[in-house]
């Protein structure tokens, strides 16, 4: 409340502070000046704000026809001040001035210099001289202050001065004041054109380490946030109100229309000068994580193995409650193809985990901005060096496991802009029939439609330079005119028919979902009959064991796909719709029959491919790296059976995200095969899909995020005393720590890396072979007696686990691995047996080889993942074999023994 005097007075004294010109509901300035006790002037007629051109900080005024004011505070406290009428004016006077006021006056100039940097200007942060920072964001939605540009003098009179992370600023309040051009009155601005970062953080109150901590998120999604030019300034605004908003309160979206009250007046003329933005809170413990983020943690895994794996873990709690979210919008790669999350810059693949009812939701968040609050990055790293012959290869694999439970859509608003400015270049995806039949209205009239049933979706694959996949489906009724009704389902079977996708139609391979029904519009010129001729497809020869047909249609260009459409009474065939196989299962299948399997990847490892693909693909997303097979061991959920499966031929498919140690996956149209020692084995067919149901079951303990390569904990640990006296264990893999302490064979047998035959008295056994030995692939065999304080056990060993075990070094190997190509390197029961076919002096390596297999020295013990087999006939001792070799660590093998 307000209360004048009538009679008005003249004051004479220095100004100490000048507030800038106040927007309404103040519409004026402030100056405060010091006579024997401080006083406050309000100036509010529109003459007198050329006043503000020429006040000057620490300089004698004197100001007449001035009213008398007094006012109450909410806490009943009187404050008192002056305000300028019409008839008063301000003239410059001289007057001494005592050390005291001398002190007050040079306290008030806060920093002179010039400013450096006015890339932030939009957040009101300046750059100034000598690694000082400015910040007016708190007061400029309420002040007219000028907007700085890079190398402009700068005066800054009664700023905050604070030091935040080593850096310092200068914080503008209500009786701060900067100037640039002398002279120079700022016009107002529009609260409108404020920053929605400002924005946000005056509307929620937040302090100035907050709205620090605000600038840095958007920083890192500025190309995300910032979309003026796309959605218009007002749907920007909402957009990043809706992000920050999630990141920080998980919360529903705000509304920007008021900022939190802050009376700028009520901070000029309380004598204490305190600022609200300084108050200490604290911000959120969370960190946002973009996909530039998710790629650069790739460039730190450096491990020298063919395939290696990294992981880190994207949580909503972690350690000191510290938080964690990915931010991202989700779009389509149709050339790959695959769906990214990207900050506008870097995209990351996305791998979906989960059953078909629950990953076709995904539909739903194209083109929209997403927070993942839980979520897996992978990074999978192949890395092949060769000295000798100058190669070096390496190729990384980086993307995100989750599920679409957890991820946020915070830009519903943003909906109906993104539709308007064709942002995605894809067709409605819809969820339900009643919005179909709205936008066939649309569609153009000279197009057939025909529904159909997928029954399943191959993995893309190139063929004759030509990305396509094929879709196994039913077709449901008789393609009709777009004019037309949708066609009517009836219960009777459908019509079995393969599809081939090409070209523009890739794009919906990650929207193509098993048991939903879709509908195809296709071009009227290719008539009714589009699905009675039939096309044979070469590369589906070898589906001829399960498909009762390799022929089907290609599927036009321009040709779009709606769905997916949940409808009753679907007709089922046998021979699609086939029983998903748990392993304790699988044992029952008949030999060459195709079947669904579910399980855990218990172990994880590759082979040569014996008969590589001579035409090269361009496409480096397509193809197993350095020509290999996979091999994986899949673990029954409920039991420790094991089966092995082999992923062969994958030269021209699409590489297979998320085939990792811990992962539970479900590996479609397997077939059974059996080996030459009668073991039985699954092995992919040219329909084998891979769908990923769980994430990795790796403990927080021994996370990569922490700089380890953790030991699976799918694979459980043991001793020999205990898998001696269990028998269902058989072929389950388990870790041990063993020691060797007898070796009974080692030998060394140098194959061709052309034909994979072996190499003997310096020539390749295959006749025909051209093949230049220079660089023989190197394999080994080794049997030995291992022991870990519980018992003894009797270990073979191939390949790189001998090289380790043994404790060669990757020189000493290759060199050996040159001397076999001439002469048979054997030892068997301490005897070195040397078949040697030509004289050279190798007696160095020969000698070396016999002083390691014959030291009595003993070598060192390892962390070995084995498998059990059945034992030999004569033999009572434990038989295992070794599948890979790792250095010992003490707390990954408590981990795993509890």
């Amino acid at each position: 409340m307000e209360k004048r005097k009538c009679r008005r007075v003249n004051v004479k004294g220095v100004v100490v502070a000048v507030s800038h010109l106040l927007l309404p509901p103040v519409a004026g300035f402030f100056v405060k000046i010091i006579i024997s006790q401080p006083l406050c002037i309000r100036v509010r007629i529109k003459e007198h704000f050329q006043w503000l051109s020429f006040l000057k900080v620490g300089v004698t005024y004197r100001f007449s026809q001035l009213d008398p004011v007094k006012i109450t505070s909410g806490a009943e406290e009187e404050v008192q001040f002056v305000d300028a009428s019409a008839d008063s004016t301000a003239q410059e006077c001289q007057l001494a001035l005592p050390k005291s006021l001398q002190d007050i006056v040079i306290s008030a100039l806060s920093y002179q210099g010039t400013v450096t940097d006015d890339s932030l200007s939009s957040l009101g942060l300046y750059q100034l001289e000598k690694g000082f920072m400015l910040c007016t964001s708190f007061i400029a939605h309420k002040a007219c202050i000028e907007t700085f540009k890079c190398l402009d003098p700068i005066i800054v009179y009664n700023a905050h001065y604070t030091k935040t992370n080593g850096s310092k600023y200068y914080i503008m309040c209500a009786r701060s004041h900067a100037v640039s051009q002398p002279g120079n009155l700022p016009t107002s601005k529009d609260s409108s054109t404020l920053h929605p970062v400002i924005a946000f953080a005056l509307e929620k109150g937040l302090c100035f380490d907050e709205l620090l901590w605000l600038t840095t998120i958007f920083s890192k999604l500025k190309k995300l946030l910032d979309q003026k030019q796309i959605q218009g300034n007002e749907t920007n605004r909402k957009h990043v109100f809706e992000v920050l908003n999630h990141l920080l309160f998980n919360g529903p979206s705000v509304s920007d229309s008021s900022f939190k009250s802050r009376s700028l007046m009520k901070e000029f003329l309380l004598n204490d000068h305190g600022c609200p933005s300084l108050v200490a809170r604290n911000h959120p413990n969370l960190v946002v994580i973009t996909s530039k983020d998710c790629h650069d943690w790739s460039k730190t895994t450096t491990y020298e193995k063919l395939w290696f794996y990294n992981l880190h873990h994207i949580i909503d709690k972690g350690k000191v409650d510290r938080k964690q979210a990915l931010v991202g919008r989700l779009n389509v790669e149709g050339e790959i193809p695959r769906l990214v999350l990207s900050d506008e810059e870097t995209p990351i693949c996305c791998v979906f985990i989960g059953d078909s009812g629950c990953c076709s939701q995904i539909t739903q968040y194209i083109g929209k901005t997403l927070i993942v609050r839980k979520a897996t990055v992978v990074v999978e790293q192949f890395k092949l060096s060769n000295a000798a012959k100058g190669i070096h290869f390496e190729k990384d694999y980086v993307y995100v496991l989750l599920s679409p439970i957890d991820m946020y859509p915070v830009c519903s608003s943003l909906e109906n802009a993104a539709e308007s400015s064709n942002v995605l270049d894809f067709p409605n995806i819809m969820n339900d029939g009643e919005s179909h039949n709205s936008a066939v209205q649309n569609v153009q009239r000279d197009f057939f439609s025909q529904r159909l049933l997928i029954n399943h979706v191959s993995t893309p694959v190139i063929y004759d330079n030509e990305k396509q996949f094929y879709c196994l489906v039913s077709l449901l009724g008789q393609p009709v005119e777009s004019t037309n009704a949708a066609t009517e389902i009836s219960n009777e079977k459908g019509r079995l028919c393969l599809l081939c996708m090409k070209k523009n139609l890739l794009k919906y391979h990650p929207f193509l979902f098993e048991n939903r029904v879709y509908e195809i519009k296709y071009p009227s010129s290719y008539g009714i009959q589009l699905f009675n001729k039939r096309t044979n497809f070469p590369a589906l020869a070898s589906g001829a064991v399960f498909l009762p047909f390799t022929s089907g249609v290609i599927i036009p260009f321009g040709s779009s796909i709606l769905g997916p459409f949940t409808l009753p009474n679907l007709p089922s065939d046998s021979i699609i719709n086939k029983e998903i196989y748990r392993i304790r299962d699988a044992k029952d299948v008949e030999f060459h029959d195709v079947i669904h399997l579910q399980g855990i990847v218990a172990f994880r490892s590759h082979q040569d491919t014996k008969y590589p693909r001579k035409r090269k693909i361009n496409d480096d997303n397509y193809g197993i790296p350095v020509e290999q097979n996979i091999i994986l061991e899949l673990r029954d959920e409920e039991s420790d059976e094991t089966i092995r499966i082999y992923l062969i031929a994958y030269a021209g498919k699409l590489y297979p995200l998320g085939l990792l140690p811990g992962s539970r996956v479900c590996l479609k149209f397997m077939e059974k095969k059996v080996s030459a020692n009668n073991k039985h084995f699954y092995q992919s067919t040219c329909f084998t899909s891979v769908k990923l149901l769980g994430n990795p079951e790796v403990s927080p303990k021994s996370s990569i995020s922490e700089g380890k390569q953790s030991l699976d904990s799918s694979k459980r640990h043991s001793f020999i005393a205990n898998e001696a006296k269990v028998s269902c264990n058989l072929y389950s893999p388990f870790w041990g720590i063993f020691s060797i302490t007898k070796i009974w064979k080692f030998e060394v047998l140098p194959r061709c890396r052309t034909c994979n035959s072996l190499i003997q008295y310096g020539r390749c056994t295959y006749v025909g072979c051209s093949y230049i030995l220079r660089d023989p692939l190197i394999t080994a065999n080794a049997n030995f007696l291992v022991e870990d304080g519980s018992g003894e056990a009797y270990m073979s060993a191939k390949d790189e686990n001998v090289r380790k075990i043994l404790g060669f070094c990757e020189s000493g190997w290759k060199e050996l691995g040159m001397v076999s190509t001439k002469k048979r390197v054997l030892f068997d029961k301490r005897k070195c047996v040397e078949q040697q076919s030509s004289e050279g002096n190798d007696k160095s390596i020969d000698q070396i080889v016999f002083n390691r297999l014959c030291s009595q020295v003993e070598l060192k013990p390892w962390h070995i993942l084995c498998r059990k087999f059945p034992n030999e006939e004569g033999r009572d001792m434990l038989s295992l074999f070794c599948l890979d070799v790792e250095e010992i660590d003490l707390e990954r093998a408590e981990l795993l023994t509890q």
